[in-house]
């Protein structure tokens, strides 16, 4: 690609050369440096040039080609001026060329990279100058370069790969390359972070234009939307769960006896009350209870070990604790635990009653993530950022009107959407993961949320017949082509959010027939009154299909984190680009605009991933394992060998890997137990000393987490087959756990369905997340079949279970 520099820009840029002692090429290549840092992001650069090879006078008179390349190093740490950045770049091309002669090979062969025939090996970008205007570019050759810009003073071009870059990309970059150039020569002075890339109009595009949300949404309370619906469908039903159904005015009713029940011991506006309840119509009632009676819920997922349940609770310091019976034990004395209906007053309750008026800007909840210095971090959420995304989720996803199939425990915020949208919606929340048949007994529901992980297993009965959202992982479209294929009249939506920014401020809809794109699926654009930066380290905007990491600010964003004001302040930024005041989020996502004003994830900054949706920081899982006394080092990666994200741990120092498996399984919740621990000599490292993530070696099939027990007994055996085919695991023994080998809720409705036609008995969900052992599942069948056939022997039961595997 052609191009012709500026009237009188070159002139400039020799009497800049010449006042810094330096010659025009350097000045030149330092403004290309400056470019590739600016749209890299990376502050070590290498950068081919090239040599005449002509330096002996022997080859004077001789006819041919003698051009080396030179693999130029460049560093532009620390933010340089510009005036800075060319002094850096003379004293590193006089370096270089001292080394000129030597062929390029031979530095090939010393450095040895990996070697890949696609790309150009130590260096993918060149740079060339020829003050010669008489000189035609095109007689230079072509490139093997990704990039490679020869300058001249007539006529320049810019030859780039078309496998990677368009026409209009590199037409971009040598916008930019100019522009940069331009204000470069004229302040020298300028840091390199502070050069222009962007004009003024792509600048508005990227920061206002994409970012045109604005959307009327009057501030309100969860309470006042839930009750304003009960108050226009009182008879509708509201909530099915344990095979019982509740009415909105039932559901309303319960909620307001046990918030009156609440405020009487002094919950309120700015309190938080811990809901340590099983996944049950209580628990929907408690958590109307808690908003109504103005304090925050605090879901506690008590399958989680008591030590996380512990350190939950003691870093939240919740004014009450709700439990029931069966989950007491988890819990310190006196919380309230709940056995029974409330009775007293069904009416709604009004601030005169509560302990101070209710306001949008009142907490609601506070959800606990996955901490990247070992200490989980309770997000703070208030009213109004809830009903501001529910306020565009009840527009955009007409299926909350119908049924909405709530999967997940509540502690995960994907849920937000199934469990409250339905409740301002008009529609109806169906709890699964409790009993099985209550959950399929509706036929298929309306409004389905998911992570890509579960598209697999969504069948006639759970695939949703309006709308279909993901969220919680990357999306490919390979993933979403094998059910779209059967759904074409299913609008799916890719929605992105982290908990900080209330469920989902971004998100891509694919309608009901269009085409599913093949490879990365959009994320799409902000929701109503959310906008979306993407910024480089110095927070400047970058250009459009360049990476940039993801800052969202907008109605959405959470308080901060609780009690925690010094990482609140950390990650929530004062906003540049809106009104004094507001503030910025920092994901550490990176992503990047497409042309179209769409976004697209890259993946994060950091060390923090997603596993099949559950958001996680490896540095918590390491914090844990590094506390084991023989455990000198470790590291937790995410693998893919298997075809699925796996948690894999390694580890340097003296312990028993199993040993450290179960206690990493007493201290976390079963999602950040690793699935497999590598035992190294030591960790490899990168030349500057970081560990080399890539170099960790993949596990072999005997690094599997704990000892392989096979199954002892007929349903121990059954039990296995069954989880081994739903997973996909080549073998399951009797002390492997269903949730910790990939299990999850609607996994897990396959397998109990499954193990019902086998046995016959009646077995409900809630057996498998009580017992997710093979042991302790099959011990539970045993008892329900001898529970059935009590006048047989203990042999003609086992043999009965026999028979029912088709076994003589």
């Amino acid at each position: 690609m052609h191009f012709t520099l500026p009237d009188g820009l070159l002139d400039r840029v020799g009497r800049l050369a010449t006042g810094s002692t330096a010659t025009p090429f350097m000045v030149l290549l330092a403004a290309f440096t400056a470019l590739l840092h600016r749209i890299s992001g990376d502050e070590d650069l290498v950068v081919g040039v090239s040599t005449a090879g002509r330096d002996n006078p022997e080859l004077a008179p001789v006819i041919g080609m003698f051009v080396n390349p030179v693999a130029l190093r460049c560093d532009l740490a620390g933010d340089p001026t510009f005036a800075d950045l060319v002094a850096r770049t003379r004293d590193g091309l006089v370096d270089a060329m001292e080394h000129g002669q030597t062929p390029f090979q031979r530095i090939v062969e010393a450095v040895a990279p990996q070697r890949d025939p696609s790309v150009q090996p130590v260096f993918q970008t060149a740079f060339n100058f020829i003050p010669d205007s008489g000189l035609d570019p095109v007689a230079l050759g072509t490139t093997k370069d990704d990039l490679a810009f020869d300058i001249t003073a007539t006529t320049s071009r810019l030859l780039y790969r078309t496998a990677l870059f368009d026409r209009g990309t590199a037409e971009a970059v040598v916008a930019r390359y100019v522009r940069l150039l331009d204000a470069a020569v004229a302040e020298p002075a300028t840091r390199v972070s502070a050069l222009p890339l962007l004009d003024a109009a792509e600048r508005d595009l990227v920061l206002h234009g994409w970012n045109d949300t604005a959307r009327q949404v009057p501030p309100s309370t969860l309470v006042a939307e839930v009750e304003r619906q009960v108050a226009a469908t009182p008879t509708a039903t509201a909530l099915v769960a344990d095979g019982r159904s509740l009415t909105y005015a039932e559901l309303n009713g319960r909620a307001n006896r046990l918030a009156r029940m609440l405020v009487s011991r002094g919950v309120g506006p700015g309190a938080l009350v811990a809901l340590a309840l099983p996944r049950s119509a209580e628990l929907l009632v408690a958590i109307l209870a808690v908003l109504k009676s103005g304090a925050a819920y605090l879901p506690v997922d008590t399958g989680y070990p008591a030590g996380r349940i512990a350190y939950l609770l003691g870093d939240a310091e919740p004014v009450l604790v709700l439990a029931t019976p069966e989950t007491a034990a988890l819990v310190p004395p006196g919380a309230l635990v709940l056995d029974g209906e409330v009775g007293g007053n069904d009416a709604d309750l009004t601030d005169a009653e509560r302990t101070a008026p209710l306001l949008p800007a009142h907490p609601a909840y506070v959800l606990y993530t996955s901490g990247s210095t070992g200490r989980p971090k309770g997000v703070v959420v208030e009213h109004r950022a809830v009903h501001a995304y529910l306020a565009w989720a009840r527009d955009t996803y007409p299926g909350l009107a119908g049924t909405a199939l709530l999967h997940s425990p509540v502690s995960f915020d994907l849920t937000v959407t199934g469990l409250l949208g339905p409740l301002t919606a008009g529609g109806t929340v169906r709890l699964a993961g409790i009993d099985e048949a209550a959950a399929r007994a509706g036929g298929p529901p309306a409004f389905l949320k998911v992570t890509p992980s579960h598209l697999p297993l969504l069948d006639a009965d759970l695939s949703p017949t309006g709308d279909l959202v993901i969220g919680g992982e990357a999306l490919t479209g390979e993933q979403l082509a094998a059910w779209r294929a059967g759904h074409e009249g299913v609008a799916v939506v890719n929605e992105y959010g982290p908990t900080e920014a209330t469920v989902g401020c971004v998100a891509a809809r694919i309608a009901p027939g269009q085409a599913v794109p093949a490879g990365p699926v959009p994320i799409g654009r902000p929701t109503w009154n959310m906008r979306a930066y993407l910024l480089d380290a110095h927070l400047n905007p970058v250009p459009p299909g360049v990476a940039g990491e993801l800052y969202v600010a907008g109605v959405q964003l959470a308080r901060g984190y609780l009690r925690r004001p010094g990482l609140t302040a950390e990650r929530f930024l004062p906003c540049p680009f809106g009104a004094p005041g507001e503030r910025m989020y920092h994901t550490g996502d990176l992503a990047r605009w497409r042309a179209d004003g769409t976004l697209e994830y890259l993946g994060r900054r950091d060390h923090q991933v997603k596993v099949r949706g559950m958001r996680i920081e490896l540095g918590e899982i390491e914090s844990t394992l590094l506390a084991h006394a023989g455990v000198r080092e470790a590291v937790v990666a995410v693998r893919t060998d298997s075809g699925e994200p796996t948690l894999v741990a390694y580890l340097v120092g003296t312990a028993d890997e199993a040993e450290v498996s179960a206690e990493a399984a007493r201290q976390l919740p079963a999602h950040l137990v690793p699935a497999a621990f590598v035992r190294l000599d030591a960790l490899p490292l990168t030349a500057n000393g970081k560990v080399d993530r890539a170099a960790l070696p993949a596990p072999a099939a005997t690094e599997a987490v704990g000892s392989y027990v096979a199954p002892r007994t007929d349903a121990e055996a059954l039990v296995a087959e069954v989880f081994a085919d739903i997973l996909g695991v080549e073998k399951v023994g009797a002390y492997d756990d269903f949730f910790a080998l990939g299990g999850n809720s609607l996994r897990g409705m396959r397998a109990m369905s499954r193990i019902r036609a086998e046995v016959d008995v009646d077995l409900p969900m809630r057996a498998l997340f009580g017992a997710p052992v093979v042991a302790d599942l099959a011990t539970q069948i045993e008892a329900l079949i001898a529970a059935e056939v009590d006048e047989l022997s203990e042999a003609e039961v086992a043999a009965l279970l026999a028979a029912e595997k088709g076994t003589p």
